[in-house]
């Protein structure tokens, strides 16, 4: 199974996204609402992939990011 973190803001966009990929039966997607909780959850999980809405950061809030 495909771990997939998806980082979004947009609750519409998060479900439309995560009932799709869990439809196909071979991922697990995980959600975090912004940047910071993003890169918790990356740290932490260890996903196999990251989908990031790239107008939401504003800035930079992991560790090391330029």
């Amino acid at each position: 199974m495909t771990k997939v973190l998806y980082i979004e803001d947009n609750d519409d966009n998060v479900f439309m996204l995560k009932m799709r990929l869990e439809l196909l039966g071979d991922f697990e997607v995980l959600t975090a609402e912004d940047g910071e909780k993003g890169c918790e959850m990356a740290i932490s999980e260890r996903p196999d992939i990251i989908v990031m809405d790239l107008e939401m950061a504003a800035r930079p809030v992991c560790p090391g990011a330029p």
